[in-house]
């Protein structure tokens, strides 16, 4: 069901200090779960009157933010007037919006300089194009209904100027967003689902007095002796976080790294960790990118994160280097090093080559480095350097090598790591890490 701009601010916001309906426009202000609120919402069922004088009003109450910040929620909508698909691609008064200066550019200047400093959310209930899609990608996050989609032009422009017909599926669709180019976070099937995941995800802006906790932390279960078995994250990051508080965030996108918001006795952190269950956990070009902003999205929240590696390092081969995986994986180096947030690294199991330095560990960053007993800290695998040691003098110098990686214990005495953590202990040195940072 299809619901209006009022009602959506209604049902996600608990307490509302107003709602003003301003022709095509709903502006709102109130709290999510204890947090303040503004909410910015376009309306398919109210007429625009007068466009002009409705987006300045809208720039007027994005710019009053900033006399009280808070979190920024943008509702987008298709506009009444614009859902006739044979509808003109030139908009009304196009010159006034290009180069007005409370016209399109100042939408932009605003949403860029708020992405460094508030919380900004964006639902989108329907297909978006042209002038909406740029701040929609600047938001944190991006919710999108499964019917719903964006791309800078339509499929009859493109038509038009590149002589190619292509479909929506491929252009705009909210699931080639989550899965391919990663501008969507989550797409949920209904309104309801969508305002409920906004609130779920501004409820981790703040820690909570209550929890709770039934498993054992026996984690042990999930990580196997052959390192070249699947090691089940998804199972090992459940069973030490607070009951069903793990969040997933962009699950579709680089399935080869997790990243999320958790819980741990009721205080809120991120997670980021390698899936082994898909492409070995490598990390690639992707991944890099998906790491790097969720290393950013914690920075600007204050939010601590902790890395659960268990990673061969990066992907080689001409397809990544021409992708650019070099450049990728430096700019997670500097997120990563420049983050201001307290950083706890975990080896779990495999923490190989540069991989270390991805997943937060080897001094990187000013990070807390600990290892469990399966973990090995090394520069290549066993598989890799058997296949590089083509003598034997290399033999040697290998052998030595993975004898002193495959004992963590060792790594800790001499100083490279910080500590060994057994498995039943690693839910309490998280807990003890956010406690005392």
């Amino acid at each position: 069901m299809k619901l209006t701009a009022k009602k959506r601010v209604e049902k996600l916001l608990d307490d509302i200090e107003f709602i003003k309906e301003i022709h095509g426009h709903i502006q709102a202000k109130g709290k999510v779960d204890g947090k303040l609120t503004y909410v910015l919402a376009r309306d398919s069922y109210m007429p625009i009157y007068d466009l002009v004088g409705d987006f300045v009003s809208s720039v007027e109450f994005m710019e009053s933010i900033e006399k009280e910040p808070g979190v920024f929620v943008l509702m987008y909508d298709l506009m009444s007037d614009r859902k006739d698909p044979k509808k003109s691609v030139f908009p009304p008064h196009p010159t006034h919006f290009l180069l007005d200066k409370k016209g399109v550019g100042r939408w932009y200047n605003i949403m860029a300089r708020y992405s460094k400093s508030l919380p900004l959310i964006a639902l989108v209930f329907d297909k978006q194009g042209a002038s909406s899609t740029f701040p929609i990608a600047m938001s944190d996050v991006v919710i999108m209904h499964e019917n719903a989609g964006m791309s800078i032009g339509r499929e009859d422009v493109v038509k038009r100027i590149l002589g190619k017909d292509e479909s929506y599926d491929e252009l705009g669709s909210a699931k080639m967003h989550a899965k391919v180019s990663g501008s969507v976070d989550f797409v949920c099937k209904t309104e309801e689902e969508m305002l409920d995941t906004a609130y779920r995800f501004i409820g981790y802006l703040s820690d909570k007095s209550n929890y709770s906790y039934s498993k054992s932390c026996d984690i042990k279960r999930f990580i196997p002796d052959n390192p070249m078995y699947v090691l089940d994250m998804d199972g090992l990051i459940g069973e030490i976080v607070d009951d069903n508080s793990f969040f997933e965030i962009k699950k579709d996108y680089a399935k080869e790294i997790i990243t999320g918001f958790a819980r741990f006795k009721g205080k809120s952190v991120g997670i980021i960790a390698n899936r082994s269950a898909h492409k070995a956990g490598l990390l690639f070009v992707e991944s890099c990118k998906k790491a790097k902003g969720f290393v950013e999205l914690c920075d600007k929240y204050g939010l601590p994160f902790v890395f659960l590696a268990d990673s061969c390092g990066f992907m080689v081969g001409s397809e990544v280097e021409q992708k650019g995986i070099i450049k990728a994986g430096a700019e997670l180096f500097e997120s990563i090093a420049n983050s201001k947030v307290e950083k706890l690294s975990v080896a779990v199991r495999r923490d190989y080559t540069a991989g270390v330095y991805a997943m937060g560990g080897g001094h990187v960053a000013d990070a807390r480095f600990v290892a469990l007993p399966s973990a090995v800290i090394t520069i290549y695998s066993e598989g890799v350097g058997s296949m590089l040691a083509d003598d034997d003098e290399k033999k040697r110098r290998f052998d030595e090598m993975m004898k002193a990686a495959k004992s963590p214990e060792k790594l800790a005495k001499e100083g490279y790591i910080d500590a060994v953590v057994d498995y039943k202990d690693l839910r309490d040195e998280i807990v003890e890490f956010l406690i005392n940072r």
